[in-house]
């Protein structure tokens, strides 16, 4: 008789279950950022969305900014970007916080963006001119069918030194901008019952992150502008972030589980784009129209040979300015350079998309005292050679620890210049006041009307027989690095010189060691690591410490990339040298095991390979991205198996052993021998 009453309680208990569940609702939110005018996913991600809100879900589509800048199609349009308005108005958006290259065509552009939009968009830490004040809120309020408020707010990213976002001085005239976090700080509630909180953010990452240890009672950031691609929101201090990478590789997808009193939990992911065959086909018909743009197809200039890195496409870019407008010296930031690969054939759009920005030319004249000031001033904002350059050369000569000791200017002779030395030089309009103000030497500057990428055209023209194997490996600015205070682990000191000597004409020491160590790690008869990889523009003199962050500085990738062991026939792999050095123009990998010889001749390339038999299989160890993307090396392989280790991993695993020994060998010779 006693246990009636606790079976009748636990049996209420058990009807009220399915009543709880039904006041949950599940909500999704996604979010893209950064698509700097590229379009070609946008069909993708419209067929996405429209099929999560044909199932019945409440959907809200959030856009974190950026939306212009990188596509010339886009940017080059009359009015500029106007295409992208017009894709963007069949997208179904809810909510876009503004980002610093929305301002890119000015403030009459972004009005004129912000105009065509059936919402507003966010911007908390902005004093606004009327017109824009009208369509730029600092926050905005959509509730829910169950009544559920949810509040967004918006931050645009602000530089430090200048005030301004990243962006031209002219386009944000006469606009204030505040401190993110204490603009924030001002208008975001407590958190309450009935209300979630979100932050759509164009701070970048580490800020969000920031953001979240100061403001806890945010519900959710929705990030952009760092391009951090963030496969699972992360956590800090309770507040869910999120970012969707860039350039519309990547759909954001959050799925928040709600009720009336607020948020009970929330996950998400993203969506690979590119994997994605569902799509809006009248968006795909109206983006292939976009593209349709034969202007922009047109082949400006021939190469003999692609060219790969920031280094040889800065070099090309301040070359060619100061070629057509003859300086002595022209100086560009890395930042400026929006691609890493320039193929054989370039094209109108090839050049758009390397250089985006509507941007002129600054001209006039400095002192060699000047040059230094401007490169400490850079190397302050960030600790790396971070300006190409024409006409010079330079060295930041620093500690392990970062210290900067000095700065060396060259001639193009590698000759000393003294800081009286003055030249006649220029630098692109953003970085010009950024890096020469009133209270440092650019005299008579002035501004030139024609546009940088116009510039580049007429290199391209007027010089037909420009010898552009220069850009195999620049070798115009370098880092140096001397014995001193070091704040990481020491993996070793060598007696020799890391960073010297030109990869593509044969073995260098760094290039060996990088080589030795993988062959010793995989235990493999030979081992083989592209060229292209070493990077020029480090020296880590002699006994000075060898750390982890070093050699991500002396090689390309190897934090991502992993080795792989296969076979390969000895006769095979002297045709991958033959072909191989052909294709680069010049030695094509730095290796182990044994050495060889390769004699280059304009169109023909004889390779030599002691004490190796054309018939046996050999085990070699490589880079296992080279070995899935280079066709030759991929159809020569047989039994590819990776390492579960990156190559950064197997070296310093490697230096652990033991000081390496022997790394000044010439393995690798390149002989070059002219038509006679």
């Amino acid at each position: 008789m006693k246990k009636a009453p606790l079976l009748l309680l636990f049996t209420l208990l058990l009807g009220l279950i399915p009543s709880l569940k039904a006041q949950e609702e599940r909500v999704v939110l996604f979010h893209i950022n950064d698509l700097h005018g590229k379009i070609d996913t946008l069909p993708q991600t419209a067929g996405i969305v429209s099929s999560e809100r044909a199932s019945g879900r409440e959907v809200l589509f959030l856009n974190g900014g950026d939306n212009f800048t990188g596509n010339p199609l886009i940017d080059q349009a009359k009015p500029a970007g106007s295409p992208m308005i017009s894709l963007f108005s069949k997208m179904g958006f809810t909510l876009q916080c503004v980002g610093n290259h929305d301002f890119d065509y000015g403030q009459k552009g972004l009005l004129r963006y912000a105009e065509s939009l059936k919402f507003p968009l966010l911007g908390a830490n902005m004093d606004l001119p009327p017109e824009l004040a009208k369509v730029i809120v600092p926050s905005f309020s959509i509730r829910l069918k169950n009544g559920l408020e949810l509040v967004f707010f918006g931050l645009i990213q602000r530089e430090k030194e200048s005030g301004i976002p990243s962006t031209m001085r002219e386009n944000v005239e006469g606009v204030v901008f505040h401190s993110p976090a204490e603009s924030l700080a001002k208008i975001l509630p407590p958190r309450r019952a009935g209300r979630i909180l979100i932050l759509l953010s164009h701070v970048g990452y580490e800020e969000d992150k920031e953001l979240a240890d100061r403001f806890p009672q945010l519900d959710l950031i929705i990030g952009a502008h760092s391009h951090t691609r963030i496969n699972t929101p992360s956590r800090t201090n309770g507040v869910l972030i999120a970012q969707a990478g860039s350039d519309g590789d990547f759909l954001g997808r959050i799925e928040l589980v709600v009720d009336k009193s607020g948020l009970r939990s929330a996950g998400g992911s993203l969506i690979d784009l590119k994997s994605v065959k569902e799509e809006d086909r009248e968006l795909r018909r109206l983006v292939q129209e976009v593209e349709r743009n034969p202007e922009f197809t047109k082949t400006v200039v021939q190469l003999p040979f692609s060219l790969s890195g920031k280094d040889a496409l800065g070099s090309l870019m301040t070359d060619s300015l100061r070629r057509v407008l003859s300086l002595d010296a022209v100086f560009h930031n890395n930042g400026g350079i929006r691609l890493n690969r320039l193929d054989r054939k370039i094209t109108l759009k090839d050049l758009y998309t390397l250089y985006p920005f509507q941007n002129q030319m600054v001209i006039g004249s400095f002192s060699v005292g000047g040059i230094k000031e401007m490169l400490r001033e850079s190397y302050s904002r960030r600790p790396q050679p971070d300006l190409q350059v024409s006409g010079l050369r330079y060295g930041l000569v620093r500690f392990p620890d970062g210290t900067l000791k000095d700065i060396v200017v060259l001639d193009q002779e590698g000759r000393p210049l003294p800081d009286s030395h003055r030249l006649r030089g220029g630098l692109n309009r953003y970085v010009a006041p950024r890096l020469f103000t009133e209270k440092r030497e650019f005299q008579s500057a002035k501004t030139l009307p024609e546009g940088i990428v116009s510039l580049m055209v007429r290199f391209f023209q007027e010089n037909p027989g420009w010898d552009y194997r220069v850009y195999r490996d620049p070798r115009r600015i370098w880092e140096e690095v001397l014995d001193g205070p070091v704040q990481e682990k020491v993996l070793a000191k060598l007696s020799l010189t890391l960073g010297e000597g030109n990869p593509f004409e044969g073995s260098t020491p760094t290039g060996n060691l990088m080589a030795d160590g993988l062959k010793s790690i995989a235990k493999t008869d030979f081992a083989l690591f592209p060229s292209k990889q070493i990077r020029s523009d480090l020296r880590v003199r002699a006994n000075a410490p060898v750390t982890p962050s070093l050699l991500l500085r002396l090689y390309g990738y190897i934090d991502k990339n992993k080795p792989v062991t296969a076979t390969i026939l000895g006769s095979d792999l002297i045709e991958l040298f033959r072909r191989e050095s052909l294709y680069n123009d010049g030695f094509p990998f730095q290796l182990s095991g044994f050495t060889c010889r390769v004699h280059l001749q304009r169109g023909k390339a004889a390779v030599e390979i002691a004490d190796i038999s054309p018939d046996r299989p050999y085990t070699i160890v490589t880079d296992g991205y080279e070995a899935s993307k280079n066709p030759v090396l991929k159809k020569m392989l047989k039994g590819i198996t990776e390492l579960n280790i990156t190559e950064a991993q197997a070296l310093e695993q490697y230096l652990h052993r033991g000081t390496p020994s022997r790394l000044d060998e010439k393995r690798g010779t390149l002989v070059r021998q002219e038509r006679r």
